[in-house]
């Protein structure tokens, strides 16, 4: 059957058909793989390699990588085929070679990543998701606090800020401690996890003691939130506080009594004579004598003018003479003698006395 080719199309010399030369479509004029009677049916210039200009032979195009020959850029991505297959080794008849959402162009233009790799930095995110969340697809962790863009998401962490709660922790900090990176107060207990930390009270636990004073509150009464009795006193600092003792103070009132001991004998912690008898609480639990009975043995004397007088403030009769001590006191005769004029007559008994 005889060729009739289109000569504007194909480009061939009308010197060539002058000739008789028609048999030259049978050889691959331009050296591009092809012969001319393939470029004929592919469309594509005889006399020239590269139709498309795309720096990839016609031949090689049609017979390895099965691209166009007259398109420079066969799936649309605007890169040239050439480009795509020996500059960055991505796939020319896809767009999107990597499937990441992104195509080829833009990767390769506008977000400088990896045509080829749908998670450039390789945080867990492909290239296309840190696009819509405006992290970095070229750093793993855009906001440089040790977690990557991948885990703050998995953490519900901002992965733009290093602090995504403003709380003086960073979000990597957060998660060592096991704390909320979107909430600054994780346990609710008035003291943000970075202060939690600085005091070594858990950031997970409102009361981290259990002595029912909550961190917080521990925090401004300057006691210790890791210690359910800061002073030792025997007295949680709950306990302290619903005293107004100080728990921060064994004695609160420096009655040589610690706050523990004056609740165990019922005296007042804040007081340091319960029974205002001119004896210190100490004094009296010392003698035996009663911290909340000015006049523990009932004789009209109080505790400390015994003391003073040298009598018993136990015994209402220091000296069993018959008068009680405070008679004694008025009659001026020795409360620990029962002959204080010695002559022979019990004071009791006595006139004279």
């Amino acid at each position: 059957m005889a060729i009739k080719p289109n000569l504007v199309m194909v480009g061939i010399p009308i010197i060539l058909l002058a000739t008789g030369a028609i048999g030259a479509l049978g050889l691959d004029i331009d050296g591009d793989g092809l012969i001319g009677i393939n470029e004929m049916n592919l469309g594509t210039n005889l006399i020239s390699s590269d139709s498309d200009g795309d720096k990839v032979l016609d031949g090689e195009e049609v017979s390895t990588y099965g691209t166009s020959p007259t398109n420079s850029d066969s799936d649309g991505d605007s890169l040239d085929d050439g480009t795509e297959i020996e500059d960055i080794q991505s796939n020319p008849l896809d767009d999107d070679s990597d499937d990441d959402g992104l195509d080829d162009y833009e990767e390769v233009e506008n977000y400088e990543t990896s045509p080829i790799d749908d998670d450039s930095d390789d945080d867990g995110l492909d290239d296309s998701s840190e696009v819509e969340l405006g992290t970095d697809p070229n750093d793993d962790d855009s906001d440089d606090d040790g977690l990557d863009d991948s885990s703050e998401i998995d953490e519900s962490s901002d992965p733009l800020d290093d602090d995504s709660d403003d709380d003086g922790l960073d979000d990597l900090e957060e998660v060592q401690h096991d704390t909320d990176p979107n909430d600054d107060d994780s346990d609710d207990d008035g003291l943000d996890d970075s202060s939690e930390v600085e005091h070594s009270s858990n950031p997970n636990d409102d009361d981290s003691d259990d002595d029912g004073l909550d961190d917080s509150s521990e925090v401004e009464l300057g006691t210790d939130p890791n210690d359910d009795d800061s002073d030792d006193d025997g007295l949680d600092d709950s306990s302290e506080v619903e005293l107004s003792t100080d728990p921060n103070d064994d004695d609160s009132d420096d009655d040589g009594l610690d706050d523990g001991e004056e609740v165990q004998n019922s005296t007042d912690p804040n007081d340091d004579d319960s029974d205002d008898d001119g004896l210190d609480d100490s004094s009296e639990v010392e003698l035996g004598t009663d911290p909340n009975d000015d006049d523990s043995d009932d004789d009209g004397l109080d505790d400390s003018s015994e003391v003073d007088d040298s009598s018993d403030p136990l015994d209402d009769d220091s000296d069993d003479d018959g008068l009680d001590d405070l008679e004694e006191v008025q009659h001026d005769t020795d409360p620990n003698d029962s002959d204080s004029d010695d002559d022979g007559i019990e004071d009791g008994e006595d006139p004279d006395s």
